[in-house]
């Protein structure tokens, strides 16, 4: 499940990219997948860019860090350490443009929500449902 859920974020990170980047750079609009005007007004926002790059360009490089971090894990508990820390960073992270999204722009764009949700729930399955031990105490 937790790479299924690796590859929905990856997926709709590598979406958002290519249409932030048609649209920042290449000039052009995409058609957007019945996605609601509120998708197109956050990608028209002052938060869709970070230092000159579209954020769903960072969310794919992390996604994909997760990702490879995820694999290596059981490696060694310096990889597993350093994967709990990523996960909670980008937790914190989401929960920031979740905030932004909704009581700051007063907007819902459902390819936003897939990012942060999915990400919550890869956390739970990761700390609860596949370790339930962890749920008793810290997730380290």
């Amino acid at each position: 499940m937790a790479i299924f859920l690796l590859l929905v974020l990856i997926v709709n990170a590598s979406y958002l990219s290519y249409k932030y980047i048609n649209f920042y750079f290449l000039g052009g609009m995409l058609s957007t997948l019945d996605c609601a005007d509120d998708c197109d007004a956050v990608m028209m926002s002052k938060y869709a860019l970070l230092f000159g790059v579209p954020t769903p360009i960072y969310g794919l490089v992390y996604f994909l860090g997760l990702a490879f971090l995820y694999f290596l894990r059981s490696k060694s508990p310096l990889f597993s350490k350093l994967f709990n820390y990523y996960l909670i960073l980008g937790l914190l992270v989401a929960s920031g443009f979740l905030y932004v999204l909704y009581f700051v722009l007063h907007m819902s764009c459902k390819f936003c929500l897939i990012s942060h949700v999915t990400l919550f729930i890869f956390a739970v399955v990761h700390y609860f449902i596949r370790h339930p031990e962890r749920s008793e105490g810290s997730p380290y």
